[in-house]
Parts: C-alpha cells; sequence; structure tokens
C-alpha cells in the first residue's frame, strides 16, 4: 500500500506518459520516502519490458527485492527480456552486455548523475536506447550548481515534487539537527589525520551523551577512512570500514553487522559509499569529517539519517566539514554555496620554493619537486547552525478562492494534499475575473504584493 504521496507520483508519470510518449518524467521526492516503492508500483503499472537501472550494488538489491523481475549484475543474477519482463540492473554491467534487447521503459534511480557530457558512461549508455522514454527519480534534482530541469537541452520534465517539511510535519520522516563539539587542536596548522584524532574521543562523548547507537562516519577518502577505523577501534570502540576497493561481499556483511539490533554503539565509516541511494534506517547520528563540495551530496548526506526507526525523534548530525555553513538549511538548499558567493575559488597554488604556479590538489610542485604542506580540511569544531528550515513550508498552490465578510478576507489555498485557510484584514486594489479572484495587484496592511507571490498560479 502507498502513501499518498508515493501514489500521486505514481499518477503524475502515468499521466505524462499517456499524454507525451516522448517525455522523461522526473519525480523529486526526499530521501527516505520511499522512493523504491514508486518504482516498484511502476513496473506494475506500466506495459512492456522494463529496464530498472541504479548505480550501486546495495541499491539494486533493495529495488530488487521489492520488485518482481529478474536481475542483470555480474555479481548477483545474469537474466534477460527473454525470460523476465522486467529487469533490474547497474549501467555498469550493461555497459559489459550486448543483446539483452530493447526496454519500452527506462526507470533510473538517482537520475541526478545523469551528467551533461555525451561522452560519460551513463549519458552515452541512455543515448543506445534513444528513444524510450526514461523515468528519473531523485532527492536532488541538482547536478554541482545546475538543476536538471533547467536549459533548453534539459532531459528531464518534473511531473510531482514532495518536499521535506511536509513528510517531517505528516511524521514519514524525521528531522535532523546540528549539535555543536570542539576538540583543542588547531585544524588549520594540523594534518587531517591529526584533526581526526582529536576528534574521535569527541565524537565518542556525543555519542555517548546524546545516546546514539548507529553512528555513520563520512571521511576523505579511503586511506582516512581506515585510518580513522583505527583509531576507533584503538579505543576500544565497536567501528567497521566500507569502501570501494573493499569486495562487494565483505561490505554486505559489514553493512549487516551494522544494522544488528544490538545496544552496543557501533560506527560505520565510508569514503563515497554511502553519500547516495542506501536505505539504513536504523543510522540515528553523523559524522562530516571531510569538505562536500556540492549541494547535492551534502543533502544526500543529511538523509541518510532521516529515515523513520523504531523511536527514534531525530538524527544529531557533526559537521566538522562546513556544510551546514557552506550550503544552508537542506530544505532551501543554497546551489552556490559562500566560498561561490564570496568570490571565485581558487583552482591553483604558487611553490613557495621555485614559485611555480600548480594545481590546487598537488602534492609536489611539476618544478622543483617540492612537498606541499596540506592542512586540515575539516574543523576542530563541528556546527551548531540549524539544518532545517523548520518554520517555513514551500506549497505548490493550484487554486485560490477569497470570500469577504466586513472588511475581513478568508483566503483558502488549494494545495495537492490540504487546504490552508487565513484570514487578513486588507482592501484589494486589482482588476478581477468574473469568478473574484486576485488577478494582478493585492495590497495587505499596506504592502504591495503581486498577486503571484502570495497566491501562487492561479
Amino acid at each position: 500500500m502507498l502513501h499518498y504521496y508515493q501514489q500521486n507520483a505514481l499518477n503524475a508519470v502515468l499521466k505524462a506518459l499517456t499524454q507525451n510518449e516522448q517525455v522523461n518524467p522526473l519525480v523529486v521526492a526526499p530521501c527516505g520516502s520511499g522512493k523504491s516503492w514508486i518504482i516498484a508500483y511502476l513496473t506494475k503499472q506500466l506495459p512492456g519490458n522494463i529496464l530498472v537501472l541504479t548505480h550501486r550494488i546495495k541499491l539494486l538489491r533493495q529495488n530488487a527485492v521489492k520488485i518482481d523481475g529478474g536481475i542483470l549484475s555480474a555479481s548477483i543474477g545474469d537474466d534477460d527480456f527473454h525470460s523476465h519482463r522486467i529487469l533490474t540492473s547497474t549501467y555498469q554491467t550493461l555497459l559489459r552486455r550486448d543483446n539483452i534487447g530493447n526496454p519500452d521503459y527506462i526507470i533510473l534511480d538517482e537520475c541526478h548523475l545523469v551528467n551533461d557530457d555525451e561522452q560519460s558512461q551513463l549519458s552515452s549508455l541512455l543515448a543506445d536506447f534513444s528513444g524510450i522514454p526514461v523515468i528519473g527519480l531523485t532527492a536532488t534534482p541538482f547536478r554541482k550548481r545546475k538543476r536538471i530541469t533547467e536549459g533548453s537541452n534539459a532531459r528531464w520534465t518534473k511531473v510531482y515534487e514532495i518536499d521535506i517539511p511536509t513528510l517531517l510535519r505528516k511524521g514519514y520522516l524525521v528531522p535532523a539537527r546540528t549539535v555543536g563539539t570542539e576538540a583543542r587542536i588547531d585544524a588549520d596548522e594540523s594534518s587531517l589525520l591529526e584533526v581526526t584524532k582529536e576528534l574521535v574521543p569527541v565524537i565518542q562523548a556525543a555519542m555517548e551523551k546524546h545516546g546514539r547507537k548507529k553512528t555513520v562516519i563520512f571521511c576523505q577518502d579511503i586511506h582516512h577512512a581506515l585510518a580513522t577505523t583505527k583509531m576507533m577501534r584503538n579505543r576500544g570502540l565497536a567501528a567497521r570500514t566500507i569502501h570501494s576497493k573493499q569486495p562487494d561481499k565483505i561490505n554486505e556483511e559489514v553493512y549487516a553487522w551494522f544494522e544488528q539490533d544490538t545496544q552496543e554503539q557501533r560506527y560505520l565509516v565510508n569514503c563515497q559509499m554511502l553519500s547516495y541511494g542506501v536505505d539504513l534506517p536504523c543510522i540515528d547520528s553523523l559524522a562530516i569529517l571531510r569538505r562536500i563540495s556540492t549541494p547535492g551530496t551534502y543533502v544526500q548526506i543529511i538523509g541518510r539519517g532521516m529515515r523513520p526507526y523504531d523511536n527514534l525523534t531525530d538524527c544529531i548530525v557533526l559537521d566538522y566539514g562546513g556544510a551546514v555553513r557552506r550550503f544552508g538549511l537542506i530544505d532551501d538548499v543554497q546551489l552556490k554555496g559562500s566560498r561561490e558567493i564570496e568570490g571565485e575559488a581558487q583552482l591553483i597554488k604558487q611553490c613557495p620554493v621555485c614559485e611555480t604556479f600548480n594545481h590546487l590538489r598537488a602534492k609536489l610542485c611539476q618544478c622543483c619537486g617540492e612537498a606541499f604542506k596540506f592542512s586540515s580540511s575539516i574543523s576542530a569544531e563541528s556546527s551548531n547552525l540549524p539544518i532545517l528550515n523548520g518554520n517555513i513550508r514551500v506549497k505548490t498552490v493550484n487554486d485560490v478562492t477569497i470570500t469577504r465578510s466586513n472588511s475581513v478576507f478568508q483566503i483558502c489555498y488549494t494545495c495537492e494534499d490540504e487546504q490552508i485557510i487565513e484570514f487578513v484584514k486588507t482592501k484589494i486594489t486589482a482588476d478581477t475575473h468574473k469568478n473574484n479572484r486576485i488577478h494582478k495587484n493585492v495590497v495587505i496592511e499596506g504592502t504591495e504584493h503581486s498577486a503571484s507571490s502570495i497566491i501562487g498560479v492561479l
């Protein structure tokens, strides 16, 4: 049984495809909202052969459990359209396979991963299925600093969106909140591992104070993740690592270990493995020990901890990478972070010995071989800035009616899932339609607004 917003998303996709077979419908729904169930029901409603694509084995497994079909994956299954109407696969597997047959529809989870480069692997794969409708789902409809529905060459047409505040208010998500902590070290003069060593006991103390049992830690790279895990184990903490160089079988064992129902405090340390599309509802806390460069990754990481689970009331976030300060509230994210707003980021640096300019990430000077000193990319202090808007909800207004009683106007806004009524003492100076709806301008308490800014599109 689908939740109301999942059913609305399903209906919107089917309607869009009925009206235009060449459209690529986009559904935007937050992390933890159950996009895999929308996918499963789409496969039941759509006719013909359907190909469901993901980018990770873990996500493939999660989707495949809900879908009555075959699996095409080097490590799991080798089905095709001859034996199943519905196939679930990773796009990496399809790049190595030929003659699986043509689907009638493609469903692409985490569709924001498709970039503008037509030569990229995922873009070239979709080009091979030219003319076939592609249904995209994502929680973050932007790629780097640009929305994926913008531009004359935009691939996607958004047909449905449900927002974070609505799902929080209705109990389908739990809120995230930051917790401020501080370690006694100068992060600007210390290496990443030196700062991490000082932060490990701080993180442990914070999790114990707030009664957290399932903490996910996001690290800069694999070396950092392994080193962090070792530091935690040296303190007697239950910590394990997952990373892309580790066999899938071991990663799956680690996932299972982390999800076990236990009173033991457990830490799952990762590098890029838990940023997108992994459903681990037991997560109750996050620690960010890396710099996050894109708003999409930021929103996705915080979303890991917002799934309802047992008696979980919130997810605490220890942000040592400055993501909250850089990108703001996850339900009103800034596509241009503070660094870009203040000025263009410098992508070069100068060697202090020979003064040759090098790429920002160069470890050695390309001219004289001087080793660059790297300061930590994280802070010794976690942010305590708000991470959710909380009091503000952005709603799409489908219709509005106004009735008058003396000097008081009752304004009824009809949204997709509710009606919102407010009473305003006002005077209207506007042309009106025959049905007495606002047409041009409204004056409320002496302040003039355009009608669309108050009531949306009529």
